[in-house]
């Protein structure tokens, strides 16, 4: 597989050669077609955060290592399937859950992947994502069919779960609703937009963005359809 790598932080991306996964178990191999570009990625390709008051916290020490080829909003075709995975078929396009855990724990295993605390696996951060040519899905329950949601928009739908709050699994959130709001009133903006005008629905990628998702349109960010 190819992929264009962050090779050294602060330099060009590298076009680089690597072994094309092979699923095993459970697992699917995706061949990209899609990649949305975050703005984190921009953090992760200059090897640190700035957390103010002239401080960085250094993404080395988080467990990121180079070179790492980014991206972790992906859409693309099933390629191949491990020995074990069923739902899918080659050929199928679906939108790739990123933010993954070790996958065994008691967190992951009630797909709630985005909040393991034993060993994040994110894709494009902790391990390549859809800046090369393939990705591997640990389970077909990470991919999500994005309907007739353009790809190149769905592609970027992957990044939601990120910020979820505790709010909708019926805990006190990380953020308030403000907060929430602030930091993401222009995405909500454009999905409510998209809904309204283009007449399709926000693709959920996984079990607790469904119930974001949800939340959010209830309280005014998208069309209730």
């Amino acid at each position: 597989m190819r992929a264009w790598a962050v090779v050294e932080n602060g330099k060009p991306l590298q076009e680089i050669e690597l072994p094309t996964p092979e699923p095993k178990g459970t697992e699917v191999l995706i061949e990209v077609t899609h990649c949305g570009v975050c703005h984190s990625d921009l953090h992760i390709w200059e090897g640190y955060y700035d957390v103010g008051g002239g401080q960085k916290m250094s993404l080395v020490d988080r467990g990121v290592t180079l070179p790492l080829a980014m991206g972790h909003e992906i859409v693309g075709r099933v390629a191949k399937l491990g020995p074990d995975a069923k739902g899918v078929k080659v050929g199928d396009l679906r939108i790739v859950y990123p933010w993954l855990g070790c996958g065994t724990c008691e967190t992951c295993l009630a797909e709630e992947d985005n909040m393991c605390v034993r060993a994040a696996r994110s894709l494009g951060v902790y391990q390549n994502g859809g800046y090369g040519t393939h990705v591997i899905a640990p389970h077909p329950r990470h991919l999500v069919d994005p309907g007739n949601v353009d790809p190149a928009v769905a592609a970027t739908y992957a990044f939601l779960d990120e910020w979820i709050t505790g709010r909708v699994r019926g805990r006190e959130p990380r953020a308030t609703l403000e907060q929430v709001r602030m930091g993401r009133k222009k995405m909500f903006a454009s999905s409510a937009r998209a809904e309204r005008e283009l007449g399709f629905r926000v693709v959920p990628v996984h079990g607790a963005m469904r119930a974001a998702i949800e939340w959010f349109r209830a309280n005014g960010y998208a069309s209730p359809a």
